[in-house]
């Protein structure tokens, strides 16, 4: 199947990485996202951010004293609706591995982040 620039699309996902172990996280995403991320100290903890012409990525912690830590995820995904559930997948499993619990998340959007109601979105399982 060729693809072309007309089934591109993009695709936002979001959800939590259990724990509070950034190095680990931020070499798990590295490796998802094929590049180096950007690990900062901020307020709240230690944020991991990551930004190409094909994906974008940034992990924030949540530490309440109510609830295990955890790692709220967000992004894009420049892709066939195909390719990106692969490739969230491919994170949860590398997750999954690093001994990180992993839920994620996909609405198909717009170049201007609206979201297309006519197109699928989901679980990615």
């Amino acid at each position: 199947m060729i693809v072309t620039m007309a089934d591109i699309e993009y695709v936002e996902y979001a959800g939590v990485l259990d724990g509070d172990d950034h190095p680990t996280m931020a070499r798990v995403l590295e490796v998802w996202a094929g590049g180096p991320v950007r690990v900062a100290l901020h307020f709240f903890g230690w944020e991991i951010d990551y930004d190409s012409e094909i994906i974008s990525l940034y992990a924030q912690p949540v530490n309440r004293r109510d609830q295990e830590p955890h790692y709220l995820l967000s992004g894009t995904l420049k892709a066939t609706v195909a390719e990106a559930r692969a490739r969230l997948r491919a994170l949860i499993a590398a997750c999954g591995e690093a001994g990180i619990g992993c839920e994620l998340e996909y609405l198909i959007v717009d170049e201007n982040g609206r979201v297309l109601e006519e197109r699928e979105g989901g679980i990615v399982s």
